[in-house]
């Protein structure tokens, strides 16, 4: 019995032995094996984006890519992490490298056309979305991002028509419903735009977007109170999100309430650090008040962390030019206009700005800009006869 016994611990000895060696085998292994390291440090990568954990992903997709800087799958999952982290010339870089790689990885062709429609590149994005489409004729995404396409051209009948066959194609999507609800807004059809955010309620009744644009057809109505109410109840529901700060933060400045506005930034950052957002209302009440010196410093920020904001680079330049710095005001006003080139505000500034600086044939020039969307635009007319009576 003793000999059996030592037997059969000697057998368990040896097994756990070569458990042992065989785990330390398939660690080197792995260390020395350059594509299984690589896909543990991808599968990482997307389990953080999962998580939401866009700087842990980030590093364990540059890390794959460190050791193939060819991988298309790599490359695809840090464009989209760059494209949620909102760093969007980091994002078309590894998506570009994606596509070269991969050229029918149409995942990566969408998420780039998504960012050449936030960069206002509408022919880029197009691009894409065309080989998208050529390649599978039936992507609601691809329909999705054509439509918004053809709503900033002023095409709302391409518009409307694609975002349908969006939904009809992916019906339980709720992006593009939202997408067709403001297109009705937006031709002050109100009521096709309720009946669509109630069919996204039916599909998401805690839809955070739907409830939003609740409060801003009530806003688009001019129901102001009405409006604050329900921004007032998605930041009850939602309080470390920015959605329901900015659009009660927006009706404030509308009913010049600025003590409200300074008050609400203040909550925004206490409730959440990370809501730098609340540095261009701080920004925008400072000027309202008078106090350019913080104007700047806070738009300042505001710049830095939404680069594509041309309410912040706009109203950055208002501050500089309230201060004196002409030449800063330009540049930021210049910065606006290449995000949104066809805003007529910003357009009708630089005219202005350019008129007291007595730059005439600038001012000039950017009246007819102006009159190139807005033919009768009043001011315009007034600031083109007044550079023409004061250059000749």
């Amino acid at each position: 019995m003793r000999d059996s016994y030592l037997s059969a611990s000697n057998r368990r000895y040896c097994f756990y032995l070569f458990m042992v060696g065989f785990a330390l085998l398939y660690l080197f292994s792995c260390q020395k094996n350059p594509e299984v390291k690589k896909q543990k440090y991808i599968k990482e990568g997307k389990k953080y984006i999962q998580q939401g954990n866009l700087n842990a992903a980030i590093i364990e997709l540059r890390n794959a890519l460190q050791i193939d800087p060819n991988d298309a799958e790599a490359s695809y999952n840090l464009g989209s992490c760059y494209l949620m982290a909102g760093k969007f010339d980091n994002a078309l870089d590894a998506l570009k490298k994606a596509i070269e790689n991969s050229p029918d990885l149409l995942p990566a062709r969408l998420d780039k056309a998504s960012i050449h429609l936030l960069k206002n590149q509408l022919k880029e994005s197009q691009d894409e979305i065309e080989y998208v489409l050529k390649m599978d004729p039936n992507n609601g995404k691809a329909y999705n991002l054509r439509a918004s396409i053809q709503r900033f051209r002023g095409n709302y009948k391409g518009a409307f028509h694609d975002f349908r066959k969006s939904i009809a194609l992916e019906p339980k999507s709720l992006e593009p419903r939202l997408n067709l609800a403001k297109l009705y807004a937006l031709s002050r059809n109100y009521e096709g735009a309720k009946k669509e955010i109630d069919k996204i309620l039916l599909i998401d009744p805690k839809s955070l977007q739907a409830k939003l644009m609740q409060a801003e057809l009530y806003e688009g109505e001019n129901m102001m109170d009405e409006a604050a109410r329900e921004f007032e109840v998605i930041i009850s529901q939602s309080p470390k999100k920015p959605e329901g700060y900015v659009g009660l933060g927006n009706i404030y400045l509308k009913q010049q309430k600025i003590t409200e506005v300074i008050n609400l930034a203040h909550t925004m950052l206490e409730k959440n650090p990370e809501l730098h957002i609340a540095k261009l209302f701080l920004g925008i009440a400072a000027i309202r008040e008078g106090k350019f010196k913080d104007a700047v410093s806070n738009l300042q920020e505001a710049v830095k962390y939404f680069p594509q904001s041309s309410q912040s680079h706009y109203n950055l330049g208002v501050a500089y030019y309230a201060s004196d710095n002409f030449q800063m005001a330009t540049s930021e006003y210049l910065k606006a206009l290449e995000i949104e080139p066809k805003n007529v505000s910003i357009l009708t500034t630089l005219a202005i700005t350019y008129l007291e600086k007595e730059w005439y044939t600038d001012a000039l020039s950017y009246c007819g800009k102006v009159f190139d969307i807005s033919p009768n635009n009043r001011i315009a007319q007034y600031i083109q006869e007044m550079a023409r009576l004061r250059k000749y």
